[in-house]
């Protein structure tokens, strides 16, 4: 029920009090509400520049719980594209190639970020010290 209205919330764009629901609730959710919930709370996270950290954090205990969680491996390597990390971002799209071979969303994200990287002037002196990975 929690986890409804927290749904509910989320897609009514009222992160704070989605937030509010979820926080107390995934310590004592299990199994499948419990991933559901933390998938949840890190898309809520992921709306805050503030937040992004924790968003990681939580994606990345969910992937550790199950590492063929391909949703919640998305989601991070879509957060890892927006924070300019496109070696972090191109590996996870790649383990979610790994899962599901057909996955038109990763395939495509992965192609877009290798020809990024293909057209980019190399860095180069002082400016390669500092290159985001």
């Amino acid at each position: 029920h929690i986890l409804a209205e927290a749904e509910r919330l989320f897609e009514d764009e009222k992160y704070w009090d989605t937030l509010q629901q979820l926080e107390p609730m995934i310590p004592r959710a299990e199994g499948p509400i419990r991933a559901r919930a933390k998938m949840l709370l890190a898309q809520v996270y992921m709306k805050n520049p503030l937040w992004k950290k924790r968003a990681e954090s939580l994606l990345q205990s969910l992937v550790e719980e199950n590492p063929r969680d391909v949703a919640a491996l998305l989601l991070l390597a879509d957060l890892y594209r927006s924070n300019r990390l496109p070696t972090r971002a191109k590996s996870t799209y790649r383990r979610v190639l790994e899962i599901q071979r057909k996955h038109e969303e990763a395939r495509r994200a992965l192609a877009f970020l290798e020809q990024q990287e293909e057209t980019a002037p190399p860095a180069s002196g002082f400016a390669a010290l500092f290159k985001k990975r």
